[in-house]
């Protein structure tokens, strides 16, 4: 096949992981490919056999796009092991638009009744989980991590990279760097807390919230608007604060603003502007609460041992 043969073929590919991505395989036609490629459907045949040979094609060129060529030969430079991850993350969700409905096809192809099929998607995910596992030997055999099983961290990490990408899509809060930099606290550092508490230690955060009229409501997992932050404007920006690092909330309502006094577990305080209907909610001993910022005079959170957890009161 000369260039030209060449470069077509790969044209009617790009274009296709395009439409597959977007409408799928069954609402995707030959004709939309081919005039999207500028060609004639009569063109498409002399490269493919029909849609399934290129969804084929489509998969074996997904190994190639979801980190491009010139990052490759970037990240085979570093010899710095957290560098070489964030590029490679961040280099896999920046295109993960143009390819997250590719691979979520090649996810379908893996359980499909069709072995050409099912083998190439398994092919594929090796191929793509490959780059990954030589770099943690790398990183194993230079200290950066402890002993393995590279090929199931691998495969942990791919499918962690197209969970993030699914993220970003609906959630503008973070960046692809911001993304990219917690990921790598969490391989490096977990989740496990340097201060365990042994199991008849274990401790549980209840909540005594007090409304407008003076009632009393003993509150477990508490959430507001279904987060587990305080979310308020501080000046004039936006402010996030962690519940699990307040001990108070105080309400208070001037001029038709509703403001938050905020103490936090140092002792610290923040006053923020609140949106009244901003919903908490929480557990009781009778089920679960919800109440609107606005109706609330202030909440108090208090540590106390799992054993004592389920003896809330509410008046």
């Amino acid at each position: 096949m000369n260039n030209r043969s060449s470069e077509k073929k790969q044209l009617i590919i790009d274009r296709a992981i395009e439409f597959f991505s977007k409408n799928g395989i069954a609402e995707t036609r030959i004709e939309d490919i081919t005039e999207a490629a500028g060609m004639g459907k009569g063109t498409f045949y002399l490269y493919f056999n029909g849609k399934k040979d290129l969804l084929l094609h489509c998969i074996e060129r997904l190994t190639t796009i979801v980190v491009p060529k010139e990052v490759w030969l970037d990240i085979r430079k570093q010899t710095d092991y957290k560098l070489r991850f964030q590029k490679r993350l961040i280099a896999f969700l920046e295109a993960y638009p143009t390819f997250g409905g590719i691979l979520q096809l090649v996810n379908q192809s893996l359980e499909s009744e069709d072995p050409d099929l099912a083998k190439k998607a398994g092919d594929a995910y090796r191929l793509l989980a490959g780059p990954l596992t030589k770099d943690l030997r790398w990183a194993v055999s230079h200290g950066w991590a402890r002993e393995i099983d590279e090929e199931v961290v691998a495969f942990i990490m791919l499918a962690a990279g197209e969970g993030l990408g699914n993220m970003l899509k609906i959630d503008s809060r973070y960046s692809v760097e911001k993304v990219a930099e917690i990921t790598w606290d969490f391989m490096i550092n977990g989740i496990g807390s340097s201060q365990k508490a042994k199991p008849e230690e274990a401790v549980s955060l209840l909540w005594d919230l007090y409304d407008s009229d003076g009632n009393t409501v003993r509150l477990r997992d508490i959430s507001v608007d279904a987060k587990s932050y305080l979310p308020g404007v501080l000046g004039k920006g936006a402010l996030q604060v962690p519940l699990y690092n307040i001990t108070s909330i105080a309400l208070q309502r001037t001029d038709d603003m509703l403001s938050a006094v905020v103490v936090m577990r140092s002792g610290k305080s923040v006053t923020l502007r609140v949106d009244g209907d901003t919903g908490l909610a929480g557990e009781t001993e009778f089920g679960r609460y919800e109440i609107p910022l606005h109706q609330v005079a202030r909440i108090s959170g208090t540590m106390v041992a799992d054993r004592q957890s389920t003896q809330g009161s509410a008046d």
